[in-house]
């Protein structure tokens, strides 16, 4: 999310797709980049920054796009979407996990970079804003909001939460090995995750919950997963 700043300006200066295009190079490349790495500085630079900086660029953008579309059953519309993190997740968990005991971590690295650019191109190129009609005022920091406790709050809540979201994505996998499940076992464990995620996420289906936040489109969610299913089953050794 340091990305944020850096992804709102240039939508600012520039059309939204070439913010995305930058982010789905990033994000692809470092996944192919680091397949090919060797020491654990160069793994740091490809799948940590780079894949980090392509998420960002994507994720940004795409976060207002489709509340942009809806003024009734704008929580539902949230709610689909956001299942779609779970659902990505689920498919890219076992995928990925028979990719690295069939073909190993190098060549599942590449695949997902591949999936993803797949994926995230058509997406980018079929994706409409309502920009020219709506006219929305992109700030890079808005300090008037960090005046309101409601605002302060939610952001403090969403800071807290996400060292127990981000802990166990990417540490689930890992205790499953260290309690003796097989390498297989423990991948399923990140797969159910993911599976409830699609299931959890679309209580953005009521009213209630549905303006509290916007979240990416579906075939972005899609694509999101499997940044996390590699850095986790790298705890494998190679084969």
């Amino acid at each position: 999310m340091l990305m944020a700043p850096v992804a709102t300006k240039t939508c600012r200066h520039f059309h939204i797709k070439y913010t995305l295009a930058a982010g789905i190079v990033c994000f692809s490349g470092g996944f192919i980049a680091a397949s090919f790495t060797t020491e654990i500085w160069q793994l740091f630079l490809s799948q940590g920054i780079l894949v980090g900086m392509g998420c960002g660029l994507i994720y940004v953008p795409s976060l207002p796009i489709v509340s942009q579309w809806f003024n009734k059953r704008r929580g539902l519309a949230n709610g689909i979407t956001s299942a779609g993190s779970g659902i990505g997740g689920l498919a890219m968990s076992f995928a990925i996990q028979a990719t690295i005991e069939k073909l190993g971590i190098a060549w599942a690295l590449r695949i997902t970079g591949i999936v993803a650019l797949a994926v995230n191109v058509p997406a980018c190129v079929v994706l409409r804003t309502r920009d020219n009609y709506i006219f929305p005022n992109r700030k890079v920091f808005d300090l008037v909001l960090f005046r309101r406790y409601d605002v302060f709050l939610f952001l403090s809540w969403g800071f807290v939460m996400m060292f127990g979201y981000t802990t166990l994505t990417y540490s689930l996998s890992d205790y499953g090995r260290s309690i003796g499940l097989s390498s297989s076992r423990a991948g399923y464990q990140t797969a159910f995750m993911n599976l409830g995620i699609a299931i959890g996420r679309p209580r953005k289906l009521f009213p209630i919950c549905g303006s509290l936040r916007t979240l990416s489109s579906f075939s972005h969610d899609i694509t999101e997963a499997p940044k996390l299913v590699p850095s986790i089953s790298l705890c494998d050794p190679p084969p």
